[in-house]
């Protein structure tokens, strides 16, 4: 679970009523580090990103719905900027 830890941390949309549903989430896919580095790079990128920055936040999906909804596995979106994406730092 301390992977789970990590990603639930980097996440912005964490709060104490969203974790045991994310919790479980995690505990369905199970993912090795290969997965766990690019949920990693994807979230990172999409923290940057116009969908999650604009109106403070309020289009981040919960961690639950992210991970249920396979979010990493996703096209990464433009930035706000409209610059082209860096490479995200990784929380494992």
């Amino acid at each position: 679970m301390m992977m789970f830890e990590r990603f639930w941390r980097a996440n912005p949309a964490c709060g104490p009523a969203t974790k045991d549903r994310a919790a479980r989430a995690w505990r369905k896919l199970n993912p090795d580090l290969e997965t766990c580095r690019r949920m990693s790079d994807a979230l990172e990128t999409q923290k940057r990103s116009a969908q999650w920055t604009k109106d403070g936040g309020e289009y981040i999906p919960h961690p639950a719905t992210w991970l249920n909804g396979r979010y990493w596995e996703a096209e990464p979106p433009a930035p706000p900027d409209g610059t082209r994406p860096e490479q995200g730092v990784r929380y494992l």
